[in-house]
């Protein structure tokens, strides 16, 4: 652990140079900032990096550095032994590439002599990282794993920040805003005096002040303001302290001195005895590269590392510039060091994201643009003494909750090593945790003898604070991404955790911790989850299962119950379905041709196909428990669960997965392929799935001077019948800004009239790095149409830095089908006019009641016989989820269409064929003597329920009775 020394009051001293043009901060993760060259113009770059290493890259991926002896950005290359990057001496122009320059660059390109995102090696990296720190202490070596710690006589460490173990109540800060000459800062010092201090803060879009972060943060222990000054203008310019040896140091020193001179009444600054504990410098203008690249030290390399004027005494400092807006993310973080003592939990490396974005103190910092960064992570919070802690390691088994986003946590700890234990709570993205990855439960492993800047997972080689990812893909450690919602755990995704899951709950060490979580509930609010086994057996727990299924589409459903084990073996649940949906058809995966038709149904596995009914976009559900084999109270059902289904009608109307080949239209002059890509000049070496892409010459850049557009187009698509077309691709492009090399994508519904859905911009060049997907909404031209064509294109392109142009793969065009109407009398919405829909009705039977639930019908004010007529005309549609013994329609005879029996009428009884209110025909009877005999049919006989139906028209025309009588 990153031990403090306490200290009983905090002076908190904060410094902004007010930047005109720019505004960021240390880390950066390749975020593009503007730097000026020796002649004053201005450049574009990507970085990425820290004070003790970074790299910078051009906007289309070339890999930058200063010339040592001309003072330019350049196009660098790797020396021999690649552990250093050097410069061509080709400069850096940006957008604005005079034209001999550019073909210079064309020619050294092809010639291999720059080539993009170069690395130097790893070890490399780590001696400059080792050197700078020295650079920074002088002769004083800070061990690696101690950074963030300063070395002090004696052979002691201190954290170098002082920052008490706990910091809570009332903290005043000074803001020192500080130009250069020809560089006056532009944000006014009532500005800054808001963004600092202000409740309720809202400028430029941040959410709150500083004061309002660390007030919400701590859980409302720590208000933190600031006193601001005037402006302070420096003796010399930017570019003097960012060249010179030691510039940053002179230049704080300078300013404070003149702070100091000046008279400002710094009295109200909290304070113990003289020395200023946090000092943060802001400057005016776009970032240093060298001296001025924003970083965090101390003011001097000789112990106590601190500089005395005035009476008081500075020591701790970070610096950077800011630029004409003012933005929370790195204000927040600098101090996080600063009056937290807090380490950073990034990779000083970049070759890994440590915790990503769910921590202020990694890249989390920029969450919301820098506008509302995330909250510190549990363990940051615990060591401040914010978070209410609850130790479970021994506890007994319990259900507990978590109210999310809260200053609360629990904690698993080591049995024998009190460094190592697990901490655990929720997040819901609302408020300050609303640019969060995802909601859900969090299990942070921590190890205060390890460090962020070691991905290795291995037992020697760890991070100080790991999230357990409950996707067990491990994206943070193997540098995949920033974090996202599969991280977070929650039921029907990851609701378990202990030592047998992935990710598992064994200690570094690789032994068995023993923790267990399961029934983790769903992410919300509030969350939920059992801590260990419930008084020894008990039956499984069920969870609700949610669903979508497309429009006349079966899905499958996977069934999802939980169990300790006990009586049977893990795994060895059955399950048991026991009630069907109203609509739509169940049936086992493995016999999907076998409609389940009765409950209670064991099912041979927890699979099933739901069909839905053809037409209906209503939703469906049905419920189910599982049964572990013992008997109550320990074993047998578990709760009873429910499916629901969602229909959507969303369907897919082309795909190309280019596994095989798609067949589209190719024009020769931009090299269209299909097949596998090289992986050269940038191109991929493989699809975004499987190996084949179409692409423009898979085997490197696409060629010169193409003199018009060339086009790569699909066969017609039938999206007929449907609206909402969209189009998706996954897209891994390289191309030229547009005022020299031009890539579109278009659609048509004929093939000669096209709309362009995309170009490439004309200030900026394209190079993609990896897949990325496209979302086109079609609709304006696709919708309802027979014939729709998708086009990509490349072309025209000029004679100079060719790029790797298109690669495309995993098309797909869908559109929104549209359901049958609703049928009338279906007031429950199920597709189907039934007893459920007559019950509603006879709720609201001969009562003037408005519109009953949509009961009046003829809407005349009453619910009546005229109403049920309307009713009865739509009662049971005849789809294949009723069962009829028998079946007759008495149309044009009495014959029989289902089963082939034979009808006879008799005494005068016919088939009435005159009325079209009645359809093809109907059996008329005049209710004398007349009837029908059925040849072979016995009536209703069994003891299970059976249902005989007959529609019945009566020839009044005034409002009659249907009387029955019997049983």
């Amino acid at each position: 652990m990153l031990r403090k020394m306490v200290s009983s009051v905090l002076l908190a001293v904060t410094v902004i140079f007010v930047a005109a043009d720019f505004a960021s901060a240390a880390p950066a993760w390749g975020q593009e900032h503007t730097f000026r060259q020796p002649n004053e113009s201005t450049v574009t770059v990507r970085v990425w990096g820290d004070e003790f290493y970074r790299r910078m890259e051009s906007v289309d991926g070339y890999t930058l550095v200063r010339d040592p002896q001309t003072q330019w950005l350049c196009y660098a290359d790797l020396s021999a032994d690649q552990t250093q990057l050097i410069s061509t001496g080709q400069i850096y122009w940006g957008s604005a590439m005079p034209q001999a320059a550019l073909q210079n660059m064309s020619q050294q390109k092809n010639g291999q002599a720059i080539q993009k995102s170069l690395r130097i090696k790893s070890e490399a990296r780590r001696q400059i990282v080792a050197k700078r720190r020295e650079a920074l202490f002088g002769d004083i070596p800070v061990p690696q794993e101690a950074f963030g710690k300063l070395p002090v006589t004696g052979g002691e460490t201190e954290f170098r920040s002082a920052a008490p173990s706990s910091i809570s109540g009332q903290v005043v800060g000074l803001t020192m805003l500080v130009d250069f000459p020809g560089e006056a800062g532009a944000i006014p010092q009532a500005t800054v005096q808001d963004f600092c201090n202000q409740v309720g803060y809202e400028g430029y879009n941040n959410n709150g002040s500083v004061r309002d972060y660390f007030y919400d943060v701590s859980g409302g222990a720590l208000t933190y303001t600031n006193v601001v000054t005037p402006y302070i203008r420096a003796d010399n310019t930017k570019s003097h302290y960012d060249s010179a040896s030691d510039g940053a140091r002179i230049l704080i020193k300078e300013c404070f001195r003149k702070l100091i001179d000046s008279g400002f009444d710094i009295s109200g600054v909290t304070g113990s005895g003289s020395t200023i504990l946090a000092l943060n410098v802001f400057y005016v203008g776009s970032w240093g590269s060298d001296e001025l690249w924003p970083h965090r030290w101390v003011i001097s390399s000789s112990y106590p590392y601190s500089y005395s004027y005035g009476g008081y005494t500075i020591k701790d400092y970070q610096i950077t510039g800011m630029q004409s807006y003012l933005r929370l993310g790195t204000f927040c973080h600098e101090n996080g060091h600063l009056i937290c003592g807090w380490p950073d939990l990034y990779d000083y490396g970049y070759e890994s994201e440590g915790v990503g974005d769910f921590c202020l103190m990694a890249s989390g910092s920029y969450a919301g643009g820098q506008l509302n960064p995330a909250i510190p992570c549990a363990y940051l919070r615990a060591e401040q003494g914010w978070d209410t802690v609850t130790d479970i390691t021994n506890a007994e088994a319990a259900v507990l909750t978590h109210q999310a986003n809260s200053n609360t946590s629990f904690r698993y700890s080591h049995p024998t090593d009190s460094k190592e234990y697990f901490l655990i709570e929720s997040r819901f993205r609302s408020g300050r945790n609303a640019n969060y990855p995802g909601d859900g439960l969090m299990i942070w492993h921590i190890d205060e003898d390890g460090n962020n800047d070691n991905q290795e997972m291995t037992p020697t080689s760890h991070y100080l604070v790991s999230l357990e990812q409950a996707d067990g893909a491990f994206h943070l450690e193997n540098n995949d991404n920033s974090g996202t919602s599969g991280d977070l755990f929650r039921a029907n995704y990851r609701d378990s955790f202990s030592d047998t899951t992935l990710p598992d709950a064994k200690w570094w060490s690789g032994s068995d911790s023993g923790l267990l979580i399961h029934n983790i509930s769903e992410a919300g609010t509030t969350m939920s989850f059992i801590y260990g086994l419930l008084g020894g057996p008990t039956p499984p727990a069920a969870v609700d299962v949610n669903e979508i299924a497309q429009f006349d589409t079966p899905v499958a459903i996977t069934l999802d119950a939980e169990d300790e084990g006990l009586p049977s073996p893990p795994n060895k649940l059955s399950y048991i379905i026991t009630s069907l949906p109203k609509h739509g058809w169940l049936a086992e995966q493995a016999t999907p041709g076998t409609p389940i038709s009765s409950v209670p149904a064991v099912l041979i596995s927890n699979r099933l196909i739901y069909t839905p009914r053809p037409g209906c976009d209503q939703p469906a559900s049905f419920t189910y428990v599982a049964n572990d084999g013992g008997t109550a109270p320990d074993g047998g059902d578990s709760n009873e669960a429910s499916v629901n289904v969602t229909i959507s009608a969303i369907q897919t109307l082309y795909e190309a997965d280019m596994d095989t080949d798609p067949n589209w239209t190719f024009d020769g002059g931009a090299q269209w392929q299909w097949g596998i890509p090289a992986g050269a000049d940038d191109d991929p070496s493989a699809g975004y799935t499987g190996s084949n892409v179409v692409g423009n010459n898979l085997s490197g850049n696409y060629a010169e001077n193409i003199p018009a557009t060339q086009w790569a187009t699909t066969p017609a698509i039938d999206c007929n019948g449907f609206t909402e077309v969209t189009l998706e691709f996954y897209r891994w492009l390289g191309v030229e800004r547009s005022r020299w090399d031009h890539a579109k994508v278009a659609v048509s519904n004929d093939g000669t009239n096209w709309t362009t859905l995309w170009e490439n911009p004309y200030s900026d060049s394209l190079t993609d790095s990896n897949w990325t997907l496209q979302t086109f909404d079609i609709s304006s031209v696709a919708d309802n149409q027979p014939t729709v064509y998708i086009r990509w294109g490349l072309g025209e392109t000029d004679n100079s830095l060719q790029y790797a142009g298109w690669n495309i793969d995993d098309v797909c065009v869908t559109g929104q089908m549209q359901p049958l109407p609703p049928v009338t009398g279906d007031f429950e919405a199920d597709c189907d006019v039934d007893a459920d829909d007559l019950l509603i009705m006879m709720n609201y039977w001969l009562a003037a009641c408005g519109d009953c639930q949509g009961t009046d019908l003829i809407e005349d004010g009453i619910v009546n016989l005229q109403d049920l007529a309307v009713l009865a005309q739509n009662w049971l549609p005849l789809e294949e989820d009723y069962t009829f013994d028998n079946r007759w329609t008495f149309d044009t005879d009495a014959s029989d269409i289902i089963s082939g029996l034979d009808g006879t009428l008799m005494n005068g009884a016919a088939i009435d064929t005159g009325d079209p209110a009645i359809g093809s025909g109907a059996l008329s009877l005049d209710g004398i003597d007349d009837y029908v005999v059925i040849s072979g049919f016995k009536g209703i006989t069994g003891t299970t329920g059976r249902t005989c139906m007959a529609w019945v028209k009566t020839t009044q025309t005034a409002i009659g009775e249907i009387v029955h009588g019997g049983n």
